[in-house]
């Protein structure tokens, strides 16, 4: 947590605007999320599994719950999550309906909402 606590964007010198257009996002929600005291260790969990390749990280207090999910790697199937109440920010391969979204491998979500694994 400490890189994403201090990660700062160093001016644009070329590469990929569409990667750098996410980055802000990141940095974006970070400070919203700063402010709205959901950044606090305490009430940080992480979550992982290393047969899916998945990551989840979860921000709960007092009926606050947020999230950031994540799929580094390439390769595999789609999984899919339910109790997601609002997507803030995603990018790779993720459908998005209702409470649920699937996530592909090399992709991300940031949410709000207590995402829970949907059986296969």
């Amino acid at each position: 947590p400490e890189a994403f606590f201090n990660s700062r964007l160093p001016q644009a010198n070329g590469g990929d605007p569409v990667t750098r257009r996410w980055y802000q996002d990141c940095l974006r929600l970070r400070r919203d999320w700063r402010r709205a005291g959901r950044l606090d260790p305490s009430i940080m969990a992480v979550e992982g599994s290393a047969e899916d390749g998945c990551c989840l990280l979860r921000y709960e207090r007092d009926g606050d719950a947020a999230f950031v999910l994540s799929r580094p790697l390439p390769g595999g199937a789609m999984l899919e999550f339910e109790g997601i109440s609002e997507v803030l920010h995603l990018s790779g391969t993720v459908r998005h309906h209702g409470d649920r979204i699937a996530l592909g491998p090399a992709s991300a979500v940031v949410g709000l909402g207590s995402p829970t694994p949907r059986p296969s």
